[in-house]
């Protein structure tokens, strides 16, 4: 029987899988991303509720080479004029891009001292960019990461992750919504019992 897990080592596997998340979203996933994927040797108590989910990553990833997978990128999130699927928050809550979420989003990053680097083409509402700094907040121990959740994260991603899973292009992407989703529900659950 494995022990329960820590504070510390939830927060070490909640930081890191946000930021898993985030470079499955950002772009074509590195190799590196999909090895440690294909390894299926990320650590977890297995009574702990996001393992099926982990599973069902680790498998899938297995099925699908890198090639697949780029293909499989570009129809759903950039297209030839546009990818099927828009992941900012501002699509999903305003319904156009560019809109009061992005701009509440920004003050509330520059409150926390977050800056966006300047290398990446995405807004902040991009799900990629909410992720890392989700990240950021877990990795700094940051009392306001609920409030950042629950404002700009939960308000919008499970609809998100729906569209991914429900898209007719989506095979490997399908396997990453499905764990998004469960790990998103188990970020409520959490946030909202511990913190």
């Amino acid at each position: 029987m494995r022990k329960q897990l820590t504070k510390d080592e939830i927060d070490l596997f909640r930081a890191d899988t946000y930021l898993i998340l985030a470079n499955l979203f950002y772009e074509t996933p590195a190799e590196k991303i999909l090895k440690l994927l294909r390894s299926g040797n990320y650590s977890i108590n297995t009574r702990d509720p996001w393992v099926e989910c982990w599973a069902e990553l680790v498998n899938e990833t297995r099925k699908h080479n890198e090639k697949a997978i780029k293909k499989e990128f570009h129809k759903l999130f950039i297209g030839v004029n546009r990818g099927e699927l828009l992941p900012y928050a501002s699509w999903y809550l305003a319904g156009y891009l560019h809109e009061k979420p992005l701009m509440e989003l920004r003050s509330e990053l520059r409150s926390l001292g977050i800056k966006s680097s300047g290398t990446s083409p995405e807004p902040e509402d991009h799900i990629s960019m909410l992720c890392e700094a989700m990240s950021i907040l877990i990795e700094n121990r940051e009392a306001k990461q609920k409030l950042f959740f629950f404002k700009f994260i939960s308000t919008w991603v499970n609809t998100f992750f729906e569209d991914v899973i429900r898209s007719q292009s989506s095979n490997f992407y399908r396997a990453v919504g499905s764990f998004g989703k469960k790990f998103i529900l188990t970020e409520q659950q959490y946030l909202n019992i511990d913190n």
